[in-house]
């Protein structure tokens, strides 16, 4: 995608009410690789965190590894304090513990942007459905289940994945579980 054509999709999702901060998310580049087989120890420190609290369903245990509410991104146009939409996707039926231990045990990506690395799960936030491996699309369809095309905006052929994902930077820092659009 060129430059102006992600600044154009950015744009309009910022209109259409996403923060700046959850467009470029939602239409990040594809400067993208696959994650190395071991993460870097604060990542997979913090991944087993997130893995240990959401096996245990412990909210609070989750919201106390968000370190900056300010700046973590829990949904699209959802910024701050994840624990009233945590609690809110609950009552709804919805179970964000287990679509976190679930996220966490697919392949994930690595992304450079802005000086700083991200690792983020699943790899289709930033791989097109055409360029994920059967281990990458395996886990997603069964999480998915028929309602896979659900998960991506302008569908898998053309669009990009706007489902569940998580995003943790190199130095441990947790920054979005992403609920959604």
């Amino acid at each position: 995608m060129s430059h102006s054509s992600r600044f154009t999709r950015v744009l309009a999702l910022a209109i259409a009410g996403a923060s700046p901060m959850t467009a470029a998310l939602a239409q990040a580049p594809q400067n993208a690789e696959r994650c190395p087989a071991t993460l870097p120890a604060p990542v997979a420190a913090t991944a087993e965190a997130l893995r240990a609290a959401a096996r245990a369903n412990d909210y609070a245990a989750l919201r106390r590894l968000v370190k900056r509410p300010v700046d973590f991104a829990w949904g699209y146009g959802g910024e701050g304090d994840p624990t009233p939409e945590w609690q809110r996707a609950k009552r709804e039926g919805h179970d964000p513990a287990a679509m976190l231990l679930a996220l966490l045990a697919m392949p994930c990506i690595v992304q450079r942007t802005d000086g700083r690395i991200h690792y983020h799960w699943p790899a289709a936030t930033n791989f097109a459905w055409s360029a994920l491996t059967p281990a990458e699309r395996a886990p997603l369809e069964k999480l998915y289940g028929s309602a896979i095309d659900k998960a991506w905006q302008g569908g898998r052929s053309g669009g990009y994945y706007a489902g569940w994902r998580t995003t943790i930077l190199s130095d441990g820092t947790w920054t979005a579980f992403m609920m959604p659009q």
